[in-house]
């Protein structure tokens, strides 16, 4: 299960709002643990984070502030993450290859599951596409490779004594 700064999302699912616009939402976990409920907005406002009352948003908002970025960050990686494991999972690939930047993804997957990230990328199909249709402002990309070994990216977990109530 993918898993980002030590939170994790189980029971993901996406809905089209008003506008036919995509939205994820998901429950949240700390390791096994449920620490509560997170959602896009259907109207466009900030995400909805509904912890346990054993919890404390501000406390969560900290731990990823430590981390160099804000909840609605982590939580759009995370959900990034997931959707890009279900569909890992379901292609039989043996490594993914993952182009995102914020507007447009890409993916190409490899059947070998020795190839390097340096051979993904040496693909003619992936150069061209990012070539011709991603990433003319180069910091607003994320590149990813997902298999076995990258699902998870937890160098710094939050962990659930992080957001506890005092």
């Amino acid at each position: 299960m993918a898993s980002y700064n030590g939170i994790s999302m189980k029971a993901y699912k996406t809905f089209r709002d008003h506008e036919g616009c995509e939205i994820a939402q998901a429950n949240l976990y700390i390791g096994n643990k449920k620490i509560g409920f997170w959602s896009q907005d259907a109207w466009g406002g900030p995400d909805i984070i509904d912890l346990d009352a054993k919890y404390d948003i501000r406390k969560l908002e900290e731990c990823c502030k430590e981390r160099g970025m804000d909840v609605e960050f982590t939580m759009w990686q995370l959900s990034r993450m997931t959707e890009d494991e279900r569909e890992w999972k379901k292609s039989g690939w043996k490594r993914m290859f993952v182009a995102d930047d914020g507007y447009h993804m890409f993916m190409v997957g490899v059947k070998d599951p020795n190839a390097t990230t340096s051979d993904i990328l040496n693909i003619q199909q992936v150069r061209n596409y990012i070539d011709e249709n991603f990433f003319k402002d180069t910091n607003s990309h994320v590149f990813r490779i997902v298999d076995e070994s990258t699902v998870n990216d937890d160098k710094w977990p939050i962990t659930i004594e992080d957001i506890k109530r005092s």
